[in-house]
C-alpha cells in the first residue's frame, strides 16, 4: 500500500531541497549533522514513497515483506506443489498405460506366433527378438509372465542360430532367481505357480537350458522355498500346492542331465535323493509324489556308476615298520567298511544315490496304494532300478520280499488297467518268478483275480504286455490252450 500525496497543498509550501542541498559542502552533505537530518526527515517523508521495509506487522512487531512479492512467492509455491501432485500422477498413469500397452503388445505377439508356424519366422525377421532383451529386467510380474510365455512359443522351432533359446535361457535364469526369492515365496500368486510349472515342463533334457537354470545358489533357493511352503502348507497361498509342483519339477529336470558333471555335484552337494525320498511322504500332493519318484528313478539309474568297493590298503610295508603290537596306540581291531549287497560298493545316498541307504524303498512301496495311476507308474520304475541286471538281483528280490512288495504290485495291478503301468508290474512279478522259482510262483499262482488279468492281457494286451503275460502265464503253468485262444481271439476280433 503506497501513501497518497496530498496535490492539494501549496507549491510554495514545499520546501527547496535541491536549493539547500547544493548549498551544503560536499563533507556536510556526507557528515551532516544528526540534527539536521531530523528535522528534514519528516518534511521529505510526507512526500517520498515509503520502501516495503517500513511495513511492520502488527502482531508479530517484525518488518514486513512486500505483500505483493510475498503473495506471489505464495502463489507459485501452491502452483508448483499442485503440479508436482499432477505430474506424480500423471507419472503413474502412464507407467500403467505403458505397462498395459507392453502387455497387450506381447499378448498380440503371442497370438500372432501361434497363429501360422511362418508367422514365428516374421516375427524373428522383424527383429522382435532384440526389442525383446530390454524387458528382461522389468519389475512388473504381469509382463513377465506374458514375455516367458512368448519366449516359449518363440523357442519351440529356433531357427534364428539359437538367439530365441539363448534369450529364453537367460530370461528363465532370471525368472526362477526372482520366483525362489524369500519375500515372494511368502505372497504366492497365480503368475508365480504359472511360471514355475512352465520352467518344470519345458524339455528336460536340454542341458543348456539346465545350465542356463543353474548358478552358485539357485537351487539352495529352491529347496529352501520348498521347506518354507512345507512348513506354511496352504496357509500361505491357494497357489502354494502348484507352485510347489513346478519348484520340484525343476529340481527333477537337472537329474535327467547327470552326464554333466556340474549337475552331478548340484545334485550330491544337495543330497537330492534325501529330498526327494522325503518329499514322497511329506506332501499330499500326488504331483509331487510322481515327480519325487520320478528324480529317484533318475538318480538311482546312476548309483552302479558311482558305487565302488572298499579300497584295501595294502599293509605289507607299513606292517615292517610298525611296533609291536604291545606298544601299538591303534586299536586292534579293524574298522570294517560296510558295502550295499545289493550294488555291491560302498553306497550312500548323497554319493551313489541309493535308494536303500536314503530309506526311499519302503517310500516307494507305500506310493503304490496310490489312487493315481501316474504315481503309482512312477514308483514301479523307480522300483525298475533295484532288479537291472548290474545289481545283485536276488539280494534286491530278497529285501523287496520283506517289504511284501509282491502283494503290493499284484494290488495295483488290480487296480489300474493302464499298458505302460501293466507292463512294469509284469516285469517285476516275472524276475520274481525267473530268480526265485517256486518260492514265489506259489503265491502268485493262488491269486485267481491275477491269472485272470494275465489272461485278458494276453489275449487283448498290445505286444509288449502280451509278451509279458504269456512268460508268467507259462511259469505259472497257466497258459491257455491254443484251441480255447483261438477261440477268444476270434470273439474278440468279431465286432
Amino acid at each position: 500500500m503506497r501513501l497518497k500525496v496530498n496535490h492539494n497543498h501549496k507549491m510554495s509550501e514545499i520546501p527547496d531541497i535541491s536549493s539547500r542541498s547544493t548549498n551544503v559542502s560536499s563533507r556536510q552533505r556526507k557528515y551532516g549533522t544528526l540534527s539536521e537530518s531530523l528535522s528534514m526527515l519528516p518534511q521529505v517523508t510526507q512526500f517520498m514513497e515509503p520502501p516495503y521495509q517500513a511495513f511492520i506487522c502488527p502482531l508479530t512487531k517484525e518488518i514486513m515483506e512486500d505483500p505483493v512479492t510475498n503473495l506471489r512467492k505464495t502463489s507459485r509455491m501452491e502452483s508448483a506443489k499442485r503440479g508436482s501432485k499432477n505430474q506424480g500422477g500423471s507419472r503413474i498413469f502412464i507407467l500403467r498405460r505403458f505397462r498395459k500397452l507392453v502387455i497387450d503388445a506381447l499378448r498380440d505377439l503371442q497370438m500372432t506366433c501361434e497363429g501360422k508356424e511362418y508367422n514365428k519366422v516374421k516375427v524373428r525377421e522383424a527383429g522382435i527378438i532384440q526389442l525383446l532383451d530390454r524387458y528382461l529386467t522389468y519389475t512388473s510380474k504381469d509382463v513377465r509372465y506374458e514375455l516367458l510365455q512368448l519366449l516359449k512359443t518363440l523357442a519351440d522351432e529356433d531357427t534364428d542360430e539359437g538367439k530365441v533359446r539363448s534369450l529364453s535361457f537367460t530370461y528363465y535364469a532370471r525368472t526362477l532367481s526372482y520366483m525362489t526369492n524369500t519375500s515372494v515365496t511368502r505372497l504366492i500368486t497365480e503368475k508365480h505357480a504359472v511360471s514355475a510349472k512352465l520352467l518344470a515342463k519345458l524339455p528336460h533334457q536340454n542341458l543348456t537350458l539346465n545350465l542356463a537354470l543353474v548358478n552358485e545358489s539357485i537351487v539352495s533357493e529352491i529347496l529352501h522355498a520348498i521347506h518354507l511352503i512345507q512348513r506354511s502348507g496352504r496357509r500361505t497361498s491357494r497357489y502354494a500346492t502348484d507352485f510347489l509342483e513346478g519348484l520340484v519339477g525343476i529340481l527333477v529336470r537337472f537329474t535327467t542331465t547327470l552326464y554333466e558333471p556340474q549337475m552331478m555335484y548340484l545334485a550330491k552337494n544337495h543330497d537330492l535323493t534325501s529330498v526327494f525320498a522325503d518329499l514322497l511322504m511329506k506332501t499330499s500332493s500326488d504331483e509331487v509324489q510322481r515327480l519325487s519318484a520320478t528324480g529317484l528313478e533318475n538318480l538311482s539309474s546312476t548309483t552302479m556308476n558311482l558305487s565302488r568297493p572298499p579300497q584295501v590298503r595294502n599293509t605289507k610295508f607299513m606292517g615292517s615298520l610298525s611296533m609291536p603290537r604291545s606298544f601299538s596306540l591303534r586299536s586292534s581291531k579293524k574298522k570294517q567298511v560296510e558295502t550295499c549287497a545289493i550294488h555291491r560298493g560302498v553306497c550312500s545316498a548323497k554319493a551313489t544315490f541309493c535308494l536303500v541307504e536314503a530309506n526311499a524303498v519302503t517310500k516307494l512301496l507305500a506310493c503304490l496304494q496310490s489312487d493315481k495311476t501316474e504315481v503309482v507308474e512312477s514308483a514301479l520304475s523307480a522300483i525298475c532300478t533295484l532288479l537291472d541286471e548290474k545289481v545283485d538281483v536276488e539280494q534286491s528280490l530278497n529285501m523287496l520280499s520283506g517289504m511284501n512288495a509282491v502283494e503290493l504290485i499284484i494290488n495295483a495291478v488290480k487296480e489300474h488297467k493302464k499298458e505302460s503301468l501293466l507292463q512294469k508290474a509284469f516285469w517285476i512279478i516275472d524276475k520274481f518268478l525267473i530268480r526265485g522259482g517256486q518260492r514265489y510262483a506259489f503265491g502268485i499262482s493262488q491269486d485267481r483275480m491275477l491269472s485272470g488279468m494275465l489272461v485278458s492281457a494276453f489275449h487283448r494286451g498290445d505286444g509288449n504286455t502280451r509278451q509279458m503275460a504269456e512268460n508268467i502265464l507259462r511259469r505259472l503253468d497257466k497258459m491257455p490252450s491254443f484251441s480255447l485262444y483261438m477261440t477268444e481271439r476270434v470273439t474278440s476280433e468279431t465286432p
